[in-house]
């Protein structure tokens, strides 16, 4: 069985929707009991992710670049957090790598897909 550039972009689709739904589920649950403000706008910012997942899965270009920027910044900004959070409250950083460190992972796994559907080996092939 061949895997077509499709097939990745539906799973990152997939992985994307997943997430982004996750944590807009969750919005409710912050509001109520942590009535944390952040954790809401993190929410919200993660939220993000359902919407470019449903646009690739309808086959958007747009939504394709805006998971590439969404993904790069989820990178590039749990990178900087850990080390600025690490600055400020040395106690709290393991849970904020426990929380992080695998989104940054997962991030990166995505991009690492996403670079590896333009690549010379899916250049050629038709979409199906």
């Amino acid at each position: 069985m061949k895997i077509s550039a499709r097939d990745i972009k539906l799973f990152v689709a997939g992985a994307l929707a997943l997430t982004g739904f996750r944590a807009l589920i969750l919005i409710p649950y912050d509001l109520i009991v942590a009535r944390d403000s952040v954790l809401i706008g993190g929410a919200v910012i993660a939220g993000l992710a359902l919407p470019i997942g449903v646009g690739i899965l309808l086959g958007r270009w747009s939504a394709f670049f805006w998971a590439q920027v969404y993904l790069w910044l989820k990178f590039i900004g749990g990178c900087v957090a850990i080390p600025i959070y690490w600055y400020f409250s040395h106690a709290k950083i393991g849970r904020l790598a426990l929380r992080s460190v695998p989104e940054i992972l997962v991030a990166a796994v995505l991009l690492g897909l996403i670079f590896w559907t333009t690549s010379e080996r899916f250049r050629y092939e038709p979409d199906a």
